[in-house]
């Protein structure tokens, strides 16, 4: 009996030791997010209250101030064809990487509403932006954006949902296994880097069009921390539901204009019945030919949209 015992307790021993070789060599996170990183980058460096965040701030120090908030996977580089069209528009563009994107900070601790909502907050007030803004929100940005209004209703003016997250979709089993505690960890860490740009690749009609996007997902998953932080968001903030939150954006009366690629695979397309109803106020535009990124992929229908609704609203 002790013989058995024994026996099995080694097995476990080595069955934990092939299992923590296995995380050690599979996980790609070689990269630390260092200072001369961030003096390299583009743009600039903002220290708030819950962390560094950085950012890209253009356009006439007077003129209306327009917030662009990428999704769950970053980074700010979402927004380079949208960003300049504002300017020559007349409009400043803060851009910025949410936490755990792109060269903003991979901060401790759960990945939730309230962090996203702190650090934008820190972001408008601490560079003295003129407020209310409009908040332009992609994916899981649109949860960000909305939210936003919801918490802070006085500093924003309008709302630009693009292609937003807050839906029910079906997970792929290994999807599914995210949310399990201690397994979805190591699945993340050793195969995420592999997963994740499968995934990506999906926001696309054609990802081949924009291997430029591609190179810059798959670079933020080689900085460390940066699949903990996607899998924290995935678990906590609400991206399968966010009824409640539109539906108190519907009864604002905030102005609203929510574009949907018609070939949207990550929230689907048919999503935009339900957003409608829970905004009724929305101004609705398809986008053909394109995924789940239009201003990237049909970036001059989308940046015309965007342009004539803050021209109107």
């Amino acid at each position: 009996m002790i013989k058995r015992i024994s026996n099995f307790l080694v097995g476990l021993l080595v069955i934990g030791g092939v299992l923590a070789g296995a995380y050690w060599f599979l996980n790609d996170e070689s990269v630390q997010l260092s200072d001369e990183l961030k003096r390299e980058a583009v743009g600039f460096h903002f220290k708030g209250g819950q962390g560094t965040t950085h950012f890209e701030l253009t356009g006439p120090e007077t003129a209306p101030v327009v917030v662009l908030v990428h999704g769950v996977s970053g980074p700010m580089q979402v927004w380079d064809k949208t960003a300049p069209a504002l300017v020559a528009a007349g409009y400043r563009v803060l851009r910025y990487d949410l936490f755990g994107r792109g060269l903003s900070e991979r901060v401790k601790g759960d990945y939730q509403s309230g962090l996203f909502d702190r650090q934008l907050y820190d972001l408008i007030v601490g560079l003295k932006l003129a407020t209310p803004v409009t908040m332009v929100g992609s994916s899981m940005g649109a949860i960000v954006s909305s939210n936003f209004a919801n918490q802070h209703p006085e500093l924003v003016k309008r709302l630009v949902l693009i292609g937003p997250a807050g839906f029910p979709i079906e997970a792929s089993p290994a999807a599914a296994l995210m949310g399990v505690p201690v397994v979805g960890d190591y699945v993340m860490g050793t195969v995420g880097g592999r997963m994740l740009p499968t995934h990506h690749r999906k926001y696309f009609v054609n990802p081949d069009r924009f291997p430029e996007m591609q190179k810059a997902f798959d670079a933020q998953l080689k900085v460390a921390g940066t699949k903990r932080a996607i899998l924290s968001t995935m678990r906590t903030m609400p991206v399968n539901d966010f009824s409640a939150g539109y539906e108190k954006v519907g009864r604002s009366h905030t102005p609203v204009l929510l574009l949907w690629g018609v070939a949207d695979r990550t929230f689907p397309y048919y999503h935009h019945k339900k957003a409608r109803q829970l905004m009724p106020q929305s101004v609705f535009i398809s986008v053909p030919d394109a995924a789940h990124l239009p201003q990237y992929e049909m970036p001059e229908l989308t940046n015309q949209a965007i342009i004539n609704f803050l021209g109107q609203s």
